[in-house]
């Protein structure tokens, strides 16, 4: 994990808890920047990584920046060989269960602002697979000059932001009138009683905790996204049979043939032959995910 704040000026100390304490002072609101907690978090991660045997690095040089890295052994559990990759292959598609979202909704528009990169690839990664188009911005800066080039239907607004906060960012919004009527949502790791109820006050439409949950967060945009923009369960059904991958599998052997079928299920549209020539003549004209022949994956 790298930090890109001032530094470490104590390095020796940066573990002891005692040290820790000292620098931090008690969270005083949920809705000021920069708010510090216990400062006992490099303590208790030293600790953790230790009870798995590991180690706890820090590289820090003051006034730049901060390298934490946790080394930790992984045990063999299994080293028996794969055998027959393609057999592995299909059985862990088999037996994978595939997410599938009830959220699907193409047309829609977010805006999601967060000062932290990863946090920004969770939430859309989290989002992936609805097809909504995510536009990230890093600071409330950015997201004022987002508002002000395009219209969108959810804006996700973090609290915890160097420069201006996610309250600040709110009333800018606001008083430039650049998103009346959308719903801004605060996203903050407050967890305390009534944070909630806080950020309502503070002029946000709702609130969602972090770590952020895929399923919280589906709550919140299946309740203030239009429903006439989500598609249906049946419409995702025929888009999905019509954008099938196709595998196409080359065995000269009928009963192989028939065994792969089984594996490959309604997942994938299969295509089978039984020889070199008929595969070309099919590949000539049609795009596929995979080839399998004579025990082998191709992708």
């Amino acid at each position: 994990m790298q930090s890109a704040f001032e530094g470490i000026n104590a390095l020796a100390r940066a573990f002891a808890p005692e040290w820790q304490a000292a620098q931090s002072k008690p969270m005083e609101s949920p809705c000021k920047a920069w708010s510090k907690g216990t400062g006992l978090g490099l303590n208790i991660t030293k600790q953790l990584v230790e009870l798995m045997d590991g180690e706890l690095g820090v590289q820090s040089e003051y006034g730049k920046g901060t390298t934490f890295t946790a080394e930790i052994v992984q045990k063999v559990i299994d080293a028996t060989p794969m055998g027959d990759f393609s057999d592995s292959f299909l059985r862990s598609h088999e037996q994978l269960e595939e997410f599938k979202p009830k959220l699907v909704a193409p047309g829609i528009k977010v805006l999601v602002t967060d000062d932290n990169e990863m946090n920004l690839e969770v939430f859309t990664g989290l989002l992936s697979d609805t097809r909504m188009k995510i536009t990230c911005a890093s600071s409330g800066k950015e997201t004022l000059e987002c508002l002000k080039k395009d219209r969108y239907d959810v804006i996700f607004v973090d609290q915890m932001m160097p420069g201006m906060s996610g309250t600040e960012t709110l009333q800018a919004i606001k008083d430039d009138h650049l998103a009346d009527g959308i719903p801004i949502i605060a996203l903050t790791a407050d967890a305390i009683v009534g944070a909630r109820d806080i950020y309502l006050k503070e002029g946000f439409t709702d609130y969602l905790s972090k770590p952020v949950m895929y399923e919280e967060l589906e709550k919140i945009l299946f309740k203030y996204i239009d429903p006439a923009m989500i598609l249906s369960k049946e419409q995702i059904e025929r888009e999905e049979n019509a954008n099938k991958s196709v595998v196409l599998v080359i065995n000269d052997s009928s009963e192989r043939l028939n065994e792969i079928r089984d594996m490959l299920g309604s997942r994938y549209k299969g295509v089978f032959v039984k020889d070199e020539a008929q595969a070309e003549k099919y590949l000539s004209k049609h795009d596929v995910r995979f080839v399998i022949r004579d025990g082998g994956v191709k992708v």
